[in-house]
């Protein structure tokens, strides 16, 4: 990777880049050093910022060396980084506003890049990675220090869904005024005045036929969710109006990873989130926050009844129009901020292990060189090491792995059998002191996997897989969380069970997408993550679900 000081960056556009960025970031650093910075000063840093990224967009469109492109989005996360210590209640509030900002200059130079060597996709893709695994991180401690400094909950994070961002035509220098003013908004209230961006509105038509004959009706209500039964029972044809914006951006390439048990293809993955993990603490901090917000509508309204005498009947009535739901089960004991830790960065091994044998226990398990994967349903790390027949193995220790283990791998090494399981479960107590089994925090299998008929099990799919719409985050979510199967299953055979029927003598059936519950820091240590969890699998011979 490049460095400021690298011979190789000989283009006068990104030296300046550079240069424009660092001086930046001491001028942020100045005012927070300070101890008191106004509104003003704050609104002109954040006008430089933009400019900055309007005046090298154009180039970073025509800029053929990949590297030297990402590597000078990247030092623009400087100064933003910077922002978060100013001296200012809504720094972080700002630093986030950035980040998303950055991240839509970015998606409109990088957005469906093509290799040359498909054969080596993992290795091309991995600075790509790592760029939009340092942005979800900028953006996910901003986030996290909101969130603290939040009291009881309140925090819903709504503007970050919206789609505010720079509009530029090809060879525009000059940010649109009316564009700046929203970028300087210095808190949700302030930007809720000044931008019309209010995220993506929902409507349907009862009937496809509809289309283009009637209005469609606006979706009013809140967000459906699987775990509480709210599933898509009317087929609706559904429509969008504006966007959730960048908080939703993917990075799309040409290429596809081998992998196993899909006709040698990865069939899922054609793009790479630029904000995995702060989009899933978003969609966390929200549920926390509508049910904290509808309790204590409930806690007043009781005072009002029992002060007025309000019959029964109509407090029933009065309900029926504040819906109440709690947190999905697993994340309701969570600690957001504590769960959602840094992501851990694998530098090489360290120099003690440099001079030991490269095949010793303490180099192979040397934290530097160990491959971390983010489980998205548990919202936790796990860490994988190379064994003694350098295949990558599961560690035991889970998140709190500090590698170097000094003893046979045995004692390290999550095995076959039911070992998986036990170790989830043993990952999930340390966070939640009231765990019973995996059923109780919703990420067990389905009471009733296998239906007797496939009409039945179509249905099923049809409410519960096939939902567009208001509801695709409920069924993105069950198929993260492992679908029929759950968890410990979707894990094991690397695929989400969303279908299965007949009984008996009849025929039988599964329906089945790729497992989506891991999330690495490149495409070929995810690989190897996936295909290490799959080689857990008891043998010999394969259970009713291979």
């Amino acid at each position: 990777m490049y460095d400021e000081s690298s011979a190789c960056i000989t283009s006068l556009p990104a030296a300046t880049a550079l240069e424009y960025n660092r001086e930046l970031t001491e001028h942020i650093n100045n005012l927070a050093e300070s101890g008191a910075v106004s509104e003003d000063e704050i609104k002109q840093v954040i006008a430089r910022l933009c400019q900055n990224m309007v005046q090298f967009t154009d180039f970073m469109r025509v800029c053929t060396n990949e590297e030297m492109e990402l590597y000078i989005w990247k030092s623009f996360l400087r100064p933003i980084k910077a922002l978060m210590r100013l001296p200012h209640p809504q720094g972080n509030f700002v630093a986030a506003r950035m980040v998303l900002y950055l991240a839509y200059q970015i998606h409109q130079t990088l957005n469906e890049m093509e290799y040359v060597h498909k054969d080596d996709a993992a290795k091309d893709t991995k600075p790509l990675c790592k760029l939009c695994i340092e942005l979800d991180e900028t953006l996910l401690k901003a986030l996290k220090n909101i969130w603290k400094a939040s009291t009881d909950f309140e925090e819903d994070f709504n503007w970050v869904f919206v789609d505010d961002r720079i509009h530029l035509a090809p060879g525009d220098v000059v940010m649109d005024d009316n564009d700046l003013k929203i970028a300087q908004a210095l808190s949700p209230s302030e930007r809720t005045r000044v931008s019309k961006e209010h995220g993506t509105k929902f409507y349907y038509y009862s009937e496809p036929s509809d289309i283009n004959k009637v209005k469609p009706t606006r979706f009013k209500g809140p967000t459906p969710r699987w775990d509480c039964g709210q599933e898509d029972n009317d087929s609706f044809t559904w429509a969008t109006k504006s966007s959730d914006g960048q908080i939703r951006l993917e990075i799309s390439y040409d290429v596809r990873i081998p992998r196993a048990g899909y006709d040698g293809l990865s069939p899922p993955d054609s793009s790479i989130p630029m904000f995995c993990r702060s989009k899933q603490f978003c969609l966390d901090a929200r549920q926390l926050s509508e049910a904290e917000r509808l309790k204590q509508v409930r806690i007043v309204l009781d005072k009002i009844v029992r002060h007025y005498k309000v019959p029964r009947e109509i407090q029933y009535r009065i309900l029926e129009y504040l819906p109440y739901r709690e947190a999905f089960p697993y994340i309701r004991k969570l600690d957001l901020a504590a769960v959602y830790a840094p992501f851990p960065t694998a530098s090489g091994s360290c120099e003690d292990c440099h001079t030991k044998s490269c095949w010793s226990q303490l180099r192979r398990t040397c934290p530097g060189s160990c491959e971390w994967i983010w489980n998205l349903p548990l919202r936790r790390f796990h860490a994988f090491h190379l064994d003694q027949y350098r295949g990558w193995a599961l560690c035991a220790h889970g998140a709190e792995c500090t590698g170097h283990h000094d003893t046979h791998d045995r004692d390290w090494i999550v095995e076959r059998g039911p070992d998986l399981s036990l170790f989830i479960e043993r990952e999930i107590s340390k966070l939640n002191d009231e765990f019973v089994s995996l059923d109780q925090v919703g990420l067990g299998p389905t009471m009733q996997i296998r239906l007797d008929t496939k009409k039945e099990d179509k249905k099923r799919r049809r409410r519960l897989v096939l939902g567009q719409g208001i509801y695709q985050d409920s069924v993105d979510d069950w198929k993260m969380s492992g679908g029929l199967g759950g968890l410990v299953d979707c894990m094991l055979h690397d695929r989400v069970l969303i279908g299965a029927w007949g009984r008996g003598g009849t025929k039988k059936e599964t329906r089945q997408v790729p497992s989506q519950w891991a999330h690495g820091c490149g495409l070929k240590g995810q690989e190897r993550a996936i295909q290490a969890v799959r080689d857990l699998h008891a043998w010999p011979g394969c259970c009713e679900w291979c």
